[in-house]
């Protein structure tokens, strides 16, 4: 199928304004089906419900229905090959599964389209909220109609930087290392991540972000990566170098902040 954005933005729309009317419809009710997914040894539990399920159900038919040959990678099934082509759509049907199962409206459907692994579409639509953040490579990004631009401060001693580490994953000398060096030198360090993170970035309201965290899902992070990079922000791996679906540490920030950051990771 020959690259049209008109027509994957069209289908990507479609993806999320269908799951979305699904988590709405059990949203704050009794039947969402909730159960418990894995327990890692940190005592963390990570669950999952039947919304994610029909989300994730509902977004692949789309998918499937629309002819068009790609990868799939989703949270809550196996990756799906559909001919040979250099597309992958990347889904979480449910970004903040623990929140929607609690009530509350911090949560979103998630989705990237990639092309030779690099993403090239990215969107986080909150139903709850109905906002709707969206980015196409060289297009800009957007929340609903209005343009999304990272903030411009460049002093790190003024800046609100989230701070992403995974203790069973990461040399815990070195996460120390990295979290003082940060302590003494910006404003204030967020426990944020992922996809939120990313999105708080293009909005303005932190200023960058340090992810020490190995084997983060590359659902967690791939769809706003692309909505921050849209708003102004360079992220790249601890080395510098641009990051794919396959890297595991990285830093984002405007130019300035990213450079400094990179400096104190250094």
């Amino acid at each position: 199928m020959k690259y049209s954005p008109s027509i994957f933005k069209k289908l990507m729309f479609k993806m999320a304004k269908e799951a979305g009317k699904i988590q709405m419809k059990y949203f704050r009710t009794d039947d969402i089906g909730i159960k418990i997914k894995q327990v890692y040894d940190s005592g963390v539990v990570d669950v999952v419900t039947k919304v994610d399920k029909l989300s994730e159900e509902k977004i692949i038919a789309i998918i499937k229905k629309s002819k068009m040959q790609c990868k799939i990678i989703s949270e809550e099934s196996e990756e799906i090959n559909i001919g040979d082509s250099e597309y992958t759509w990347v889904i979480d049907p449910i970004d903040g599964t623990h929140t929607y199962a609690i009530g509350s409206s911090n949560f979103c459907i998630a989705l990237a389209l990639l092309m030779s692994e690099m993403p090239i579409m990215g969107l986080l639509y909150f139903p709850a909220r109905n906002e709707l953040y969206f980015a196409e490579k060289g297009k800009g990004a957007f929340l609903n109609d209005r343009k999304l631009n990272v903030p411009q401060e460049t002093e790190l001693s003024k800046s609100r930087i989230a701070f992403r580490d995974c203790p069973l994953e990461y040399d815990r000398k070195r996460a120390k290392e990295i979290y003082s060096r940060l302590a003494d030198s910006v404003n204030e360090i967020l426990a944020e991540t992922g996809n939120f993170v990313m999105k708080d970035l293009a909005l303005g309201e932190i200023n960058g972000f340090v992810n020490i965290m190995h084997k983060f899902p590359v659902w967690d992070f791939i769809p706003g990566l692309i909505i921050a990079k849209e708003a102004g922000a360079v992220i790249t791996d601890f080395n510098g170098n641009e990051i794919t679906k396959e890297t595991e540490t990285f830093v984002a920030g405007n130019k300035i902040i990213h450079k400094k950051l990179l400096n104190i990771i250094k």
